[in-house]
Order: structure tokens, then C-alpha cells, then sequence
């Protein structure tokens, strides 16, 4: 009986959002770049007579209804200029918008609601590759992750390095993604620059708080990387020639107005230059041979096919390594050894329109990442050839499939539902050597062996506007099946904001997060050696709630102010015990080697920017605490954080002279980091017996 009420009030439900929309009329559609036919995410659109409005969504697709037979509606997009067209609608209407690019347009602009999003967000915000561009490098290398650290909650590790530390997490609670696929490491030259090219990137947005029920499996940020797919009109290349690297990018049609292609590759050439150094001056001093081996390569690479005006197919792929090594050869004997670690991604996307209210999207996927380190010594003693060979190998694999919709009843709500589910496939660590040495002789593999696991999720949200007061209401259910353990999960989340006088924009937020995935870290450096591991019946998921509190205003026309607060618990954060790290992991268990415990993160941040006008830019603060408690550690008490800064202070400026001719400066201020003083030194002697 139970069950027939709940099938019948589901119909209800599902009956009275059809009735409502059939009562009005439906214009839908895409909006693209007038120059390369390329999908506008997040276009904004206003209905100029009742001032209400939607946007885009990640496949350039939009739905309006309205009761007025007659209406205007205007197109706006970031870096175009706005188009605005009369409509007489006598029945529901499809159409194709193109909007051209505003060559005059020279400004820069990062703001949280830079697409104007029909529910206010709080913690969220956008970039375009454009005005990333615009900001100072190191040796010519635009760089994603180190513009997202100049925006407040977002702080670096080491210095100059690109791991995201968001709200008093770390960088294993980041969900990197590349076209809604996820990415397990981010970083190339050991931390000192991300994997990311950005000519080959079309926009890039943070959410730090807030999470849509679409999003799981990270505790403090979701990171969304969107990638372009082609010009559908004409062939067009760029390139350029750095200090530390190269690249290229070619993109046009392979059947024009139909299907798309682009391709993009960036090296680096520090071991081509280093060569002849090393065998001029070097190998004449030394008497060896040295032969390095130092670069990282990046291949991104995407196929478009139209089928028809309402289904799309994209075939997508990203490969990046880093090679780190070097060979001698002195005479008999000879060394080669290093670390080299790699990215690789291929996804399969199938875009349907099936009407103008519904939209889907099914994604199959395949991740990978690997890191290897590698020693080999050959040398001849007594006429006999000595060999000890060590290679170690750690990663971790994925095979993934997805599917989401949205569906637009009306103009009050935006629902978006789908499910996930995903295989993964661990190797926590493990060394095989070989040896025929003298005291070392072995052929052996020691480690941790496979761990598989699947994980699933679904989810539900729904983007509500009562006119003042816009909301976004939902849920993420999650299950993560191990060896001999099941974990499901249901995790709320909500956001609200409401309008009050003088433009002034209040803002909450409560997310509950799980995370199944660990990274086992030293905590010093963001090394491609961290290890991924599972939860397991002993290691539980990590859970976080984080609520936040905010306002926004606008100053005039050029100015926007928000400032925002946030609590954040953690718990079942994972750390070594004292004594163990990466080195002693090899060697038993990793779970006796690790501990869980509970985390603790709250602060404040303020973002004053300007939008308009020859000189732009904007000004972070934020002003945190971090800490943890774990029983095995610091006698049981809490103690800060590793990454626990008190103040960072973030000014970006950019000035523009004339249409040729624009500068831009940054000046960053940080609390040093959080350490502990030795106060005694003991000095023990060791002996030993011959």
C-alpha cells in the first residue's frame, strides 16, 4: 500500500511540472561563437519584459517559457557583444543564436557570478583562458592552478608550487576535472606548473563551497575544466616559443559545419639544451658519459560530430608525462635511473536534445595514472657482469560511465538528476628487484597488491527562483563497495540567496561531502610519490560538513564587493604514523601505517574587484585557522596543520595603454607556515661490531 502511495504521488508530482509548462510557451535552443561555432557555456539570457532569465548550460543548451506571445530577449556572454532580438511566439520555438566576439573588449574579469547564474552561489567562481592570459608567468607558461591560488580560500603549498590547499583541505580533496572526467594528478616539474594547456582550454571554474548535488567524492573543492571542441568553419593554428617550452595548437573542420577537430601538444626542451653543456664542459672534467633525461609532454586532442540539430558526439583524449632521469657510463660500469609519471584519458560523449524542456548526456570514460621510479646499476668486476635493477610502481586506474539530465518544468525550476558508476583499480605500491650482486642477490616483488572497488553515485537538485529568493535544493546518494566492506551514503545539500535593498545579496550555504580516496603524502613537496589508496573495512571515508555565510553588493558600475564565512569539520582525514611514510610503505600493510583522525577549518574572505575601465583587477583576503587531532600523533591533542596560515593577501592589477599594449602586476602576502620548535637534543651513540 505504501508503495502505491509514493508511485502515485511521484506521478502527481511529475504530472503538475508537465501541466505547468504546457501552459506557456517554450523557446529553446543553443547559443554558439559566431567566428568557430563553438557552444557557449553558461551565456546568460534575459527575457526583457518580465526581467526574468536562465542560462546555458555545459553543452550550450538553454530553456525559456513564457506566457507573453510577444517579447524581446537579449543574449550576453563574457567577452562578446550582446544580441538581443523580438520574438513573436505562437507556439514553442527552437532556434540557434551566434554572437560575435568584442574585439574592444579588453578587460578582466573573475568574479563568482561572472555568468550571472540563476542561483547565487556562494564560493563559486569563473575564468576564461582570456583573462588567465592577461596574468604574469613564469618563463612565458600560462598556469590554471596558480591563477585559481589568487583567488581567497584558495592557498598554495610550497612556494611557486601549483596544489590547491581550498578552505583547510588538501590537495587529495580536490576534484580535478577535465570535461567532467576526473584527473588524479595535476602537476608537471614536480609541483612547479599543472598539467593544464591552457590554449587548448576554454573556460574554468572553482566551487569551494556550496556543492550542487551533482558533484561528490572530494571533501573541499570541485574544480571543472572545459576544453574546446573545434571550429566547425575554417582551419586556424597557434603556437608560441617559451623559455621552458613550446606548443602548438591546430583546430578546424574535417567536414565542415559537421564535424570538428583540434588538437594540441606542448614539450619542454631542458634536456635538448642542457646536452651540450654536459658534453663541453661536464663530461671533459668528470670523464663520464652523462646522457639526462628532463621534459614533460602534454597531448590534448577532441573530435565533434553533429548528427543532427539535437544529438552530438564528442571523443575526447589528454596524455601528459613527466621523465626525470639521467643515465652515466663510466667505462665497464654504467647507471641509469629516475621517476617519470603519467596522465591518460579517453572519454566517449553522447549529447541528445530530447525536447525542449528535456537534456541529456552519457559519458563513457577510462582514467589512468602511473608513477614509476627506477634504479639500475651494470658494472664488470672479475670479468663478471654485476647487475641490480629496482623499479617501483604505484597508480591507479578507472573505468566509468555516466549519465546526466536536465529538465526545465519552467522558469521557477531547473531540476538535474543522473547516476555514475565507476570501477577502480589501485596499486598502493610495489618494488620489483633483480640483483646478482654480491650479498643482494634477489628477484623478488615487494608491496601491496591490487585493490578493486566500485564505486556509484545518483543524485537530484533542483534550481529554485522565488523572485527574491533563489535556492538550490538536493541530494547525492553514494556507495563504495570494497573487499568485504559496503559504505552508502546520502549526503544533503543546500544553498540559498536573497535579495534585500540596494542590491545588497544574502547568501548561505550547508554541504555534506564523502570521500572514498585517499592520498598518502609527506607533506612536504607535491610529489608524484604521494600514494592513492581506497577506503577499506579499517580505513572509513572521509566526511566533511561545511557551512558558510555571505553577502555580495555592487559599487556602482565597476566595482563588486562579497565577503563570506565558513566552518568546516572534517572527519576520518587520514595521516602516517609517527615514524612511517612513503619510504617504510613498501615493507607490510599501508593500513597499519596510517592513521585517521578529525579536522577543523574556519576563517574569512573578502573579494574587492573592479570590472570596467583601462585598469582592472581585484583584491583577496583571507584570514583561516586549520587544524587537526588525530590519537596517535601529538599525544592525542590538536595541533595546526601543515598548510595552516593565519593571512593570505592576494592584488592583482592589469592595466591597459592602448589596443597593443597592457600590463598587468601581482603582489601576494603569506603567513608563514605552522612548525614546531625542537626544544632538547639528544645525542645517542651508536657501535658497531666488525
Amino acid at each position: 500500500m505504501a508503495k502505491n502511495k509514493l508511485y502515485n504521488l511521484t506521478f502527481l508530482f511529475v504530472f503538475c511540472f508537465f501541466y505547468l509548462g504546457a501552459q506557456q510557451i517554450t523557446l529553446s535552443g543553443y547559443v554558439q561563437d559566431a567566428s568557430t561555432h563553438e557552444q557557449l557555456v553558461g551565456c546568460n539570457i534575459i527575457d526583457t519584459l518580465t526581467k526574468k532569465g536562465t542560462i546555458t548550460n555545459n553543452f550550450g543548451f538553454f530553456s525559456f517559457s513564457t506566457k507573453k506571445t510577444k517579447t524581446t530577449f537579449c543574449f550576453s556572454y563574457i567577452g562578446y557583444k550582446t544580441y538581443c532580438q523580438s520574438f513573436v511566439l505562437k507556439k514553442d520555438t527552437s532556434i540557434v543564436v551566434k554572437l560575435f566576439p568584442d574585439v574592444e573588449l579588453q578587460t578582466i574579469e573573475v568574479i563568482s557570478d561572472r555568468y550571472a547564474p540563476k542561483v547565487e552561489q556562494i564560493g563559486v567562481h569563473y575564468l576564461q583562458v582570456k583573462d588567465i592570459k592577461l596574468l604574469p608567468t613564469i618563463s612565458g607558461e600560462v598556469d590554471v592552478m596558480k591563477s585559481m591560488q589568487l583567488l581567497p580560500g584558495v592557498q598554495s603549498g610550497s612556494e611557486g608550487q601549483t596544489g590547491l590547499y581550498v578552505r583547510g583541505g588538501t590537495p587529495d580533496q580536490n576534484l580535478i576535472l577535465i570535461d567532467d572526467i576526473p584527473i588524479y594528478y595535476s602537476s608537471h616539474a614536480l609541483g612547479f606548473l599543472s598539467t593544464f594547456n591552457a590554449d587548448a582550454i576554454k573556460n574554468v571554474s572553482l566551487t569551494k563551497g556550496a556543492f550542487p548535488a551533482r558533484f561528490g567524492g572530494r571533501l573541499s573543492s570541485v574544480m571543472e575544466i572545459r576544453m574546446k571542441e573545434g571550429n566547425l568553419k575554417e582551419i586556424h593554428g597557434e603556437g608560441s616559443v617559451g623559455l621552458l617550452a613550446s606548443k602548438i595548437t591546430v583546430e578546424g573542420p574535417i567536414q565542415k559545419e559537421k564535424t570538428s577537430f583540434i588538437f594540441s601538444a606542448r614539450r619542454t626542451y631542458l634536456d635538448i639544451l642542457a646536452k651540450p653543456i654536459i658534453k663541453n664542459i661536464v663530461q671533459p672534467i668528470s670523464g663520464v658519459k652523462v646522457k639526462p633525461r628532463i621534459y614533460f609532454y602534454d597531448l590534448n586532442g577532441t573530435i565533434q560530430h553533429i548528427i543532427n540539430g539535437k544529438n552530438r558526439l564528442y571523443l575526447s583524449s589528454y596524455f601528459g608525462s613527466d621523465v626525470f632521469g639521467f643515465r652515466y657510463i663510466d667505462q665497464n660500469d654504467e647507471y641509469t635511473g629516475g621517476i617519470n609519471w603519467r596522465n591518460s584519458i579517453v572519454s566517449l560523449k553522447w549529447s541528445s536534445e530530447w525536447s525542449n524542456k528535456l537534456f541529456s548526456n552519457i559519458t563513457f570514460y577510462y582514467t589512468k595514472y602511473q608513477i614509476n621510479i627506477s634504479t639500475k646499476f651494470n658494472y664488470v668486476r672479475d670479468e663478471e657482469k654485476r647487475i641490480f635493477d629496482s623499479r617501483y610502481s604505484s597508480g591507479i586506474k578507472d573505468w566509468g560511465g555516466k549519465v546526466d539530465f536536465d529538465f526545465i518544468p519552467n522558469n521557477t525550476h531547473y531540476i538535474k538528476f543522473g547516476s555514475a558508476i565507476v570501477a577502480h583499480e589501485y596499486r598502493p605500491g610495489a618494488i620489483n628487484i633483480q640483483s646478482n650482486i654480491a650479498d643482494i642477490t634477489a628477484d623478488t616483488i615487494i608491496g601491496s597488491a591490487l585493490i578493486n572497488n566500485i564505486e556509484g553515485d545518483f543524485y537530484v537538485e533542483d534550481e529554485i527562483n522565488f523572485r527574491k529568493l533563489k535556492t538550490n535544493v538536493g541530494a547525492h546518494g553514494s556507495f563504495f563497495k570494497t573487499d568485504k566492506k559496503q559504505y552508502i551514503s546520502i549526503q544533503p545539500r543546500v544553498s540559498l540567496s536573497y535579495e534585500l535593498k540596494n542590491n545588497l545579496i544574502l547568501k548561505g550555504s550547508y554541504s555534506m561531502m564523502n570521500q572514498y580516496i585517499n592520498l598518502l603524502t609527506s607533506d612536504i613537496l607535491n610529489l608524484p610519490s604521494d600514494i592513492w589508496v581506497p577506503s577499506t573495512k579499517n580505513i572509513l571515508p572521509q566526511i566533511s560538513h561545511q557551512f558558510a555565510l555571505g553577502f555580495s553588493k555592487p559599487i556602482k558600475e565597476e566595482w563588486k564587493l562579497s565577503l563570506e564565512g565558513y566552518y568546516k569539520k572534517m572527519k576520518n582525514v587520514v595521516a602516517y604514523k609517527e615514524g612511517n611514510s612513503f619510504e617504510t610503505g613498501l615493507v607490510g600493510d599501508w593500513e597499519d601505517k596510517i592513521t585517521q583522525g578529525e579536522g577543523l577549518a574556519y576563517g574569512s574572505e573578502i573579494f574587492l574587484q573592479k570590472t570596467k575601465g583601462k585598469t582592472t583587477g581585484w583584491l583577496g583576503y583571507t584570514l583561516a585557522w586549520n587544524w587537526r587531532q588525530f590519537d596517535d600523533l601529538n599525544l592525542g591533542r590538536k595541533f595546526p596543520h601543515r598548510y595552516d596560515r593565519r593571512h593570505d593577501i592576494s592584488l592583482v592589477i592589469s592595466h591597459r595603454f592602448n589596443k597593443k599594449i597592457k600590463a598587468s602586476a601581482i603582489w601576494i602576502y603569506s603567513t608563514g607556515n605552522a612548525v614546531s620548535i625542537p626544544t632538547y637534543r639528544y645525542a645517542v651513540n651508536y657501535s658497531y661490531s666488525t
